[in-house]
């Protein structure tokens, strides 16, 4: 997209994100874990590249169904051109509606993404419909995976997965965190070395 279309796509968001939020009652702020004083806190969103990776999804999943619903209304335009011209605007909501939807959908859940790291503990939020919000202290922890394909690579993040004591192993997962944010996960003291993201 051009600078003009992605100020106007972001101006646009601005409102829906506003309405949405009202809407659901999405809390706007990170959210906080209690801390000693003079303790280790940090809040971040995931990287932002981790939004791109997903807009590329969107664009890879629903770039052939705008194709195919293009050629469909093609095919009927050239053998009956004025049925063509009656199912237009039926193609272009059929094409451009899911469209809107899953671009909005995507930054929403950006938006509504949460880490909150303290010296003793984790906590991630996420969710519009339903928040989900878990909080892991260091002290259960059990195992550290951090995640990288090679699309992860190459928009430079990886996926965090936690897997803690008890509870039959539960995993929890942190996506989009960038590569500084993921590789310190496995230190015993975050405070060291855990960094925003920079992308």
């Amino acid at each position: 997209m051009n600078d003009r279309t992605e100020r106007a796509a972001a101006w646009v968001y601005r409102g829906v994100w506003g309405v949405v939020a009202d809407w659901f009652r999405v809390p706007v702020e990170a959210p906080t874990l209690p801390v000693v004083p003079g303790g280790f806190v940090e809040s971040f969103k995931p990287a932002p590249a981790f939004l791109r990776y997903m807009k590329f999804w969107f664009w890879i999943g629903l770039l052939p169904s705008d194709i195919g619903i293009f050629v469909g209304w093609a095919a009927v335009t050239v053998f009956v051109p004025w049925v063509g011209l009656l199912v237009l605007p039926v193609a272009l909501v059929l094409a451009i509606a899911p469209d809107v939807v899953v671009y909005v959908a995507l930054h929403l859940r950006y938006d509504t993404t949460w880490y909150v790291v303290t010296d003793r503990s984790l906590r991630i939020r996420r969710g519009i419909w339903v928040i989900h919000e878990t909080t892991i202290s260091f002290e259960n922890v059990q195992n550290v995976e951090v995640r990288q394909g090679p699309l992860q690579r190459y928009f430079g993040i990886a996926d965090v997965v936690v897997q803690t004591a008890g509870g039959g192993g539960a995993a929890h997962h942190g996506k989009g965190a960038s590569p500084s944010q993921a590789s310190s996960t496995a230190i015993p003291d975050p405070s060291m070395c855990w960094s925003s993201p920079r992308n």
